[in-house]
């Protein structure tokens, strides 16, 4: 379960999942369960993300954290923002300046500049790295490792485990 919060808080915080989807999933747990805990009760009647995320973060124990280096967080969350680009959430601008912001924060195996150089091809600002494809194609290459995380990690929110 703990794994499934973690999906869960990784999508909420970086805008793909919407209340619709968790409070579905939190009512689907609690037909499903004889006695669910408080935390799915809780989480039902939620329907913006920082109250979402104030019940998920404490449902979750020690184990998460063990969970949290296996599940690739970091890839996860940023996977689940190019996910929010796709379906049209973010601009191509943002999900770069908010991937870089992320992967800065984070010292994550794809260096912020990465993303800040592409957003740079967007805004004109600062150096840029010469290329001879389109700035869509590789911006969908840098994202596809982490875009697949996401789509494997999300499919399993809807399967109806508890």
């Amino acid at each position: 379960m703990d794994e499934l919060l973690l999906i869960w808080i990784a999508a909420i915080e970086s805008g793909f999942a919407h209340p619709d989807d968790w409070v579905a999933w939190a009512d689907r747990q609690i037909e499903r369960m004889d006695k669910p805990p408080a935390w799915i009760l809780d989480l039902s009647l939620v329907h913006t993300a920082d109250p979402a995320l104030e019940v998920l973060w404490p449902a979750t124990d020690k184990v998460a954290r063990i969970i949290w280096d296996q599940l690739d967080w970091k890839g996860l969350c940023l996977g689940f923002l190019y996910l929010c680009f796709e379906r049209g959430d973010l601009t191509l601008l943002e999900l770069r300046m908010q991937a870089g912001d992320q992967a800065d924060c984070a010292s994550f195996r794809i260096d912020c500049e990465e993303f800040y150089l592409l957003a740079n091809e967007i805004t004109g600002a600062g150096p840029t790295l010469p290329a001879s494809r389109p700035l869509i194609e590789r911006v969908s290459e840098l994202f596809k490792p982490l875009a697949d995380l996401a789509r494997q990690r999300w499919s399993q929110t809807t399967k109806d485990s508890a």
